[in-house]
């Protein structure tokens, strides 16, 4: 089993936020920086509107040695860089909560799950409980907020088909934790 690269995390706060809700956002662009097979693998990442991933540049620097003993850049190394895991990797550090008082905090919860749907204890038959249905809630108006459709972001967040997510939802809804559409 393979140790994951630890990732350095540069955020750029002058970029703005993306925001999920009243007190929750996303940073709008960071780096990230790890070192690959001895290289230094730096990313240059844009979170955009509907809150996924865009690397906008991958600046790659081989291990410094002596002229012709200096390894480079080689193909093999590139290959070895897997880009995709690095910003799967970072995505628990681009989220920023709000204090009431306005300041910014960095937080250890994944982005894609800020109401943590995919770590609720769910036993099937048995009801759902009020507090995973008001994350369902805060996660559907989020959704809504950022323009992205929000049963097939619960659906992604949560890790579950469009039946059990479209329950969720109507069940919230039935309890009175989301306003009826329409």
């Amino acid at each position: 089993m393979t140790q994951e690269p630890e990732l350095t995390f540069i955020p750029y706060f002058h970029e703005g936020l993306v925001p999920l809700d009243r007190t929750t956002a996303i940073l709008r662009r960071y780096e990230i920086h790890a070192v690959i097979n001895g290289c230094q693998v730096v990313l240059d990442i844009e979170t955009q509107d509907d809150c996924s991933s865009r690397c906008l540049s991958v600046k790659i620097e081989a291990p410094e040695g002596d002229g012709a003993a200096a390894p480079g850049v080689t193909t093999e190394v590139l290959q070895k860089v897997p880009v995709a895991k690095l910003i799967r990797l970072s995505r628990e550090s681009r989220l920023i909560t709000m204090s009431p008082g306005g300041e910014a905090n960095l937080s250890v919860s994944l982005p894609e799950d800020p109401y943590g749907l995919r770590h609720r204890e769910l036993v099937p038959g048995k009801p759902l409980s009020d507090e995973h249905l008001r994350a369902v809630a805060d996660q559907y108006r989020a959704a809504v907020k950022a323009g992205r459709p929000p049963t097939a972001t619960i659906r992604r967040v949560a890790g579950v088909g469009k039946p059990t997510a479209s329950k969720w939802v109507r069940e919230a809804r039935r309890r009175k934790f989301l306003e009826e559409t329409g």
